[in-house]
């Protein structure tokens, strides 16, 4: 049974033909397009002009008037944030790991639309 990147590449195949350089892809992330690619390369018999892939937080910052803050920039900022409210705050070089998880997880918070409020005050 084929999956399902090979019956996107056989429809981009059969609906555009072999140059699908005009075209662009979204994915939630990029390991996606790895696969679509070979599955396009399998189901072509002559050489396949692949499309643009692009993920869908790429797709939005193109599209959003805001841009993304610089990652250092980011924990330094949560960092000056847990200074203030904390009496013996650790130094940044201690803090910056820990920094860059929680702003993992605030972002995944974030994307799922997670209730803050009720998952902290499960936490």
């Amino acid at each position: 049974m084929p999956s399902f990147l090979e019956h996107v590449a056989t429809s981009l195949l059969q609906k555009y033909g072999s140059n699908l350089s005009h075209l662009t892809v979204v994915f939630p992330g990029k390991r996606a397009s790895l696969f679509l690619n070979q599955a396009l390369a399998e189901a072509s018999p002559t050489p396949v002009w692949a499309p643009r892939y692009q993920t869908i937080s790429e797709l939005f910052q193109q599209t959003s008037p805001y841009t993304l803050c610089h990652p250092v920039e980011a924990v330094c900022r949560l960092y000056r944030s847990y200074a203030r409210y904390v009496e013996e705050p650790q130094s940044l070089d201690l803090f910056y790991s820990w920094g860059e998880i929680l702003l993992a997880d605030f972002d995944d918070i974030d994307k799922n639309m997670v209730d803050a409020q009720q998952l902290f005050t499960n936490i």
